[in-house]
């Protein structure tokens, strides 16, 4: 096992070095690069939390952890399952778990009547699940960061309407 400096020293220097940061230019401007960004980072500052709760330097073993706590972090937040079927697809374009309920990731015209101010139309991203349901991204990274949040500042205040 070899650990790479790359001057972030702790799971909550990721939290507020690179999550916060993500989720800020998401908030500001939803893109693909922004949803990718904020789905990559939320979901591996949960390799960061096992890897600090748990040490371990038998592969086995760290990756046991990582799996158990990657359950626990799904059944306190299911929203967790979209995010990481967002960074799977990113990552590797077709997926084969069976645990896979995202089909796609549309935009949506938003606001008043689909538009931000006259004659700008609004577009924002949305989940469409294999049963069909829409759920607003700004929703799933809101319940996300919500439970990193609590994590490492003890509040779930969902401040997403606040950005």
């Amino acid at each position: 096992m070899k650990q790479v400096d790359i001057g972030i020293k702790s799971s909550r220097e990721y939290w507020e070095l690179v999550v916060q940061p993500n989720e800020k230019a998401f908030f500001d401007t939803q893109s693909h690069q922004t949803t990718i960004n904020l789905s990559l980072s939320l979901w591996h500052l949960g390799d960061w939390v096992s890897n600090e709760n748990f040490p371990a330097h038998d592969k086995k073993l760290r990756k046991y952890n990582l799996q158990k706590f990657n359950k626990s972090m799904i059944e306190s937040c299911p929203l967790f399952s979209i995010v990481r079927d967002i960074i799977d697809t990113g990552k590797h374009r077709i997926l084969d778990r069976s645990t896979v309920n995202v089909s796609s990731v549309p935009q949506v015209a938003s606001g008043a009547w689909g538009t931000s101010a006259w004659g700008t139309t609004k577009r924002e991203f949305y989940v469409q699940t294999d049963d069909g349901e829409l759920i607003a991204l700004r929703s799933v990274f809101g319940a996300a960061s919500a439970y990193w949040r609590q994590h490492f500042e003890g509040t779930a205040e969902d401040e997403t309407e606040a950005t």
